[in-house]
């Protein structure tokens, strides 16, 4: 491996490292009661989550994974296949 080419693996590594902890400290300041997931009350803070909560929560709760998920989706970060 190059130089260069391990220079660019870190560096996209660093940038999915950095989007995981920013859609964990979103999801850290939605959780207001702490009990590790988003309810429909709690989802009221966040105006995108608000509108699509009950398609992305069949449940009636977000997980963080889950939360993670909508969150990639609702800004286009979502997995192309």
């Amino acid at each position: 491996m190059t130089k260069y080419t391990l220079l660019s693996v870190m560096l996209l590594a660093g940038s999915a490292m950095a989007a995981e902890t920013a859609t964990n400290a979103e999801f850290t300041k939605l959780d207001a009661n702490k009990d590790g997931s988003i309810d429909k009350q709690e989802a009221a803070a966040n105006t995108a989550l608000a509108k699509s909560f009950d398609s992305v929560a069949k449940t009636g709760k977000l997980s963080e994974a889950d939360f993670g998920v909508w969150q990639k989706a609702s800004t286009g970060q979502a997995t192309q296949k």
